[in-house]
């Protein structure tokens, strides 16, 4: 396909977007494998194991987990350049603090429920 075609259809894609965003899903099955965790780097909100888990099942280009005061994981969608806040549950964190201090973790499935877009 010429360039120049490419280039239009993804103008053309993005400018679909703007007219007709999808919204965010008010939750969200997040599953966290042994592949995703050796792949992780501990302290690195975008290559933490939760963020590989998101970018593998396709639910987000730059996901950003926090575990601070607001403890939400922000979800940066790169086909539509949105943005939705989703609340990560009590073991998702514990999961998160314990990686980032280096201890041994194990596979995890948990669900997030969005708190705004």
């Amino acid at each position: 396909m010429p360039l120049g075609v490419k280039c239009f259809l993804r103008d053309a894609r993005r400018f679909y977007s703007l007219l007709f965003p999808k919204a965010a899903p008010s939750q969200i099955v997040v599953e966290v494998q042994q592949g995703d965790i050796e792949n992780g780097i501990p302290r690195s909100s975008r290559y933490c194991p939760i963020s590989t888990a998101l970018i593998r099942q396709g639910l987000g280009r730059y996901p950003t987990p926090s575990t601070g005061e607001k403890e939400v994981l922000i979800i940066h969608d790169g086909w539509i350049e949105g943005r939705a806040e989703y609340l990560l549950p009590p073991t998702a964190i514990e999961f998160v603090k314990s990686f980032d201090d280096g201890e041994q973790v194990q596979p995890i499935t948990f669900t997030m429920r969005r708190i705004r877009d």
